[in-house]
């Protein structure tokens, strides 16, 4: 779905906790309403969420080791 979204097609490998961590990061984000936005607008912050995830999870990974 992102790759048709964002254009980019990436792969994540990930364990079985950080999978879990990072889809409970995306759908909480992805509860905030964005319906007003254009589809333009939509597509940015669905990129930033992405991008927000990927910090997120670095730093939720770093607190692990």
């Amino acid at each position: 779905m992102y790759a048709l979204i964002t254009g980019v097609q990436k792969s994540r490998y990930m364990c079985m906790p950080c999978t879990t961590e990072y889809h409970r990061f995306i759908q909480h984000q992805l509860s905030l309403d964005t319906s007003r936005l254009s589809q333009q607008e939509q597509l940015a912050a669905i990129r930033k969420l992405l991008d927000e995830a990927d910090a997120h999870m670095k730093h939720w990974i770093s607190g692990r080791v």
